[in-house]
């Protein structure tokens, strides 16, 4: 099934208001867990993968199906999240729903330039040279790519880790 798919659901049907997007190995789990925590106190339900990325290329049903079943989407962008073919295609998804749904996406960009992900500059434009190193299809790589440019002209937040 491809990730941009989306169901259709009727307002209600959300299992959560809010999806987030994070590259574990990258974001202070310090700030992605205030932050969960902070939306769940406040009485917002809230998919959290605490347990981090997954390996492979695809997204797991059940994670696909979160995204379906979720209202708005907070993508964390930090220095390592473009690294992670797994946060790509979780963006691709998101950007799915946001078009045919019009589901809200609201980026982060933790201790990253927002230009830098637009433009994929920096350490997003070293993740893909990666990614084209390793032999990724040339058409998921630009679908990556405008998904990025998309989101990452969004409004968002634009935090660092001494703030």
């Amino acid at each position: 099934m491809d990730v941009s798919e989306s169901s259709s659901l009727a307002a209600g049907a959300y299992e959560y208001d809010v999806f987030l997007s994070f590259r574990g190995s990258d974001v202070t789990l310090g700030f992605a867990e205030v932050l969960f925590h902070g939306l769940k106190n406040a009485g917002v339900r809230v998919f959290w993968d605490g347990e981090g990325p997954v390996q492979g290329d695809f997204l797991p049903d059940g994670l696909l199906q979160a995204i379906k079943r979720s209202r708005i989407f907070i993508p964390i962008f930090s220095k390592d999240y473009t690294s992670s073919r797994f946060c790509l295609e979780q963006v691709v998804g998101m950007l799915g729903c946001r078009e045919r749904e019009g589901h809200m996406v609201i980026p982060i960009f933790y201790d990253v330039d927002p230009s830098d992900v637009r433009k994929q500059r920096g350490t997003t434009g070293e993740s893909f040279a990666l990614h084209e190193k390793r032999g990724v299809d040339p058409d998921r790589i630009q679908t990556w790519r405008q998904a990025l440019q998309e989101v990452a002209s969004l409004s968002g937040w634009e935090l660092h880790d001494n703030e």
